[in-house]
């Protein structure tokens, strides 16, 4: 099961307060968001708990 980290967050609002007017831009920032987003939840991930 995926637990929800607050760094997620944090990271998730800095890039909504990015003004974006470029197209460009914005497609880096987004891959950049993806790459953390994956690096962050497989770092964190916890090993399943038997039932």
């Amino acid at each position: 099961m995926y637990f929800f980290q607050p760094e997620l967050a944090y990271i998730f609002l800095y890039y909504l307060s990015i003004d974006i007017d470029d197209s460009k831009t914005a497609t880096e920032i987004f891959e950049k968001f993806a790459h953390n987003i994956i690096k962050l939840s497989s770092s964190h991930r916890k090993p399943p708990i038997p039932p």
